[in-house]
């Protein structure tokens, strides 16, 4: 209806009226927040500052694990999100307004996942195991996903990228609450902060090596696979050290 800039100036509205109607609750959250320390510009840079939050994750291999299993989903999400529409429209052969819809089934399914999942790691109270479950499931979806037939009827490929964003796209809300409860109380804001950056790493990632992939194999759906593999031994891997980790510990623990 207005173009572009139009539309990117709604989104500029839209973001600015969120942030005026959190203002009328920010003391609430910055109830910790102590108005007489100064924050300076070079404070922001100082090296013992930027190394601190890593340093902490270092310390804490639960977290490391945790965060490797999110730089991995991270991966699956950004490449996700940057083609499947390129995908479906160049090598499925669907109309661009099909292969809009099935992304828009996409995001959609995973904003209703983050709240559904989010629920059940809440009832079972194993967040990370659960993580990792549907980090397996992910990985099969993913790979069905990359291998749909030439022209899917639209309710397939509807269908398949719901799915695939039910599992591939809704970690993030139960992996920072678990960041959260894995840190110490005192360092929870430097703890979400490293492992913040490093899982960002993968969003950057996951395209550039889906292009590489599919630049040097010359299929998509080789590249779908690759990246779900990659998914799949992430979680495997927590899996398993996670249960070593619980078998390990004392009685009294």
């Amino acid at each position: 209806a207005w173009g572009w800039p139009g539309a990117l100036a709604v989104a500029i509205v839209l973001a600015v009226c969120a942030a005026l109607a959190l203002e009328g609750v920010r003391t609430r959250f910055d109830a910790e927040r102590d108005p007489a320390r100064q924050v300076r510009p070079g404070d922001l840079f100082r090296p013992a500052n930027v190394a601190a939050p890593f340093g902490l994750m270092r310390a804490e291999p639960a977290l490391l694990l945790l965060t490797s299993l999110a730089v991995s989903f991270s991966v699956v999400q950004g490449a996700l999100f940057s083609f499947t529409v390129t995908y479906l429209v160049v090598d499925r052969g669907l109309p661009l307004a099909e292969a809009g819809l099935a992304y828009a089934s996409l995001q959609g399914a995973g904003v209703f996942a983050r709240i559904a999942l989010g629920w059940l790691a809440d009832r079972t109270g194993s967040a990370t195991r659960n993580l990792a479950v549907q980090a397996l499931a992910a990985a099969l979806l993913v790979a069905w996903f990359g291998w749909l037939p030439e022209r899917p009827p639209l309710l397939l490929a509807c269908l398949a990228a719901g799915l695939t964003g039910f599992v591939a796209a809704s970690w993030n809300g139960v992996y920072l609450a678990e960041v959260a409860r894995l840190a110490p109380p005192d360092r929870i804001v430097e703890a979400t902060a490293a492992s913040g950056v490093v899982t960002f790493l993968g969003y950057m990632a996951g395209p550039l090596l889906f292009s590489v992939l599919v630049s040097a194999s010359g299929s998509y759906p080789v590249a779908f696979v690759v990246v779900a593999a990659q998914l799949a031994c992430a979680a495997v891997l927590q899996l398993a050290l996670s249960g070593r980790a619980i078998r390990g510990r004392a009685p009294s623990e």
